[in-house]
C-alpha cells in the first residue's frame, strides 16, 4: 500500500520546530512528531507512528555511536535489550490488549 504525504513544506517546518524545541529543552520529540505527521501532513496514524519511531531510532543510533566511540559498551547491551523487548512486546500484543496487560501484570508481580 502506498501513502502520500501532503503539505510537505508545512510538515518540514513543523518537524524542524519539534527538533528545535526538543533540542533546546532536552526532551524527546516523539510525542510531537506523530501529530505533525498525522495532522499537518495527512499521514494515517499508523504511518505517522512508524515515521516517528524511525526518527527516534536515528537519534538513538547517533547517541549509541557517540558512546561506543567513548568506550562505553554498556549502552550497547541496553539497546539490544530494548530491541528484544520491542520484538517480544509485538508478539504479546498479537494476543490483544488483554494479553499485553496480563503479561505486564505478571512481570510486575514477579518483580515484587
Amino acid at each position: 500500500m502506498r501513502y502520500g504525504a501532503g503539505r510537505t513544506a508545512w510538515g518540514l517546518a513543523a518537524v524542524f520546530g519539534v527538533g528545535l524545541v526538543s533540542g533546546v529543552f532536552g526532551v524527546g520529540g516523539g510525542w510531537a512528531l506523530v501529530p505533525a505527521f498525522n495532522l499537518v501532513m495527512g499521514l494515517p496514524l499508523k504511518v505517522a507512528v512508524a515515521c516517528s519511531e524511525v526518527a527516534i531510532a536515528l537519534g538513538d543510533a547517533a547517541a549509541v555511536a557517540t558512546y561506543l566511540s567513548a568506550g562505553l559498551r554498556l549502552l550497547v547491551s541496553t539497546q539490544v535489550g530494548v530491541a528484544l523487548g520491542a520484538f517480544l512486546g509485538a508478539r504479546v500484543a498479537a494476543f490483544g490488549a488483554g494479553g499485553a496487560a496480563g503479561g505486564f501484570g505478571g512481570f510486575a508481580f514477579c518483580r515484587g
